[in-house]
């Protein structure tokens, strides 16, 4: 099963976030262009799915999706 995460902020206006990842204390940046569904956006307090991709800045979430759209 992929990672699971609750969103911690996300900024429409510059289409980025953070997502706590469920059991860790880290945290998983998040950009719109990864949210897979019909909305581009996250909120605060959403749970989602997502896979990690570690790259130059730390860990990224990619292929953002809302458990009902896994």
């Amino acid at each position: 099963m992929p990672p699971c995460g609750v969103v911690k902020w996300f900024c429409p206006a510059r289409g980025i976030g953070l997502i706590r990842q469920k059991g860790t204390e880290d945290d998983v940046k998040a950009e719109a262009s990864a949210i897979h569904g019909p909305s581009r956006l996250l909120y605060p307090g959403e749970e989602v799915l997502f896979d990690t991709t570690l790259d130059s800045t730390g860990l990224r979430a990619d292929n953002i999706r809302r458990p009902g759209n896994a």
